[in-house]
């Protein structure tokens, strides 16, 4: 591996750790009830993985606990689409439909 590929590869795996680190407070916080902070965490990480299936899903239900349901459809269904064999996004999809009648 040359200087250049060695560079890169560094710097994939900063943003790498960088994504699990956001993760893992955006979870802290999520457990915590804390869905105001988790909420731009999420978006961010939704931004910068737009097909990760798991970010989508947690950002949904992290929407629903700021009272923003409206907003959490999308995700929840990008979420679904990407992995339609997770039956809990199948419950998530149904039971804000069901909820708030979207």
């Amino acid at each position: 591996m040359n200087r250049h590929q060695r560079r890169a590869a560094d710097k994939s795996k900063t943003g790498l750790d960088e994504i699990n680190a956001a993760y893992a407070r955006a979870q802290a916080l999520f457990h915590a009830r804390n869905f105001t902070a988790a909420e731009p965490l999420l978006r961010d990480l939704a931004r910068k993985r737009p097909d990760d299936h798991t970010i989508l899903s947690f950002w949904g239900r992290t929407l629903i606990g700021v009272g923003r349901a409206g907003e959490a459809v999308a995700p929840l269904r990008r979420a679904l689409a990407l992995a339609p064999q997770a039956a809990p996004y199948h419950r998530n999809e149904a039971g804000i439909r069901a909820a708030y009648d979207i």
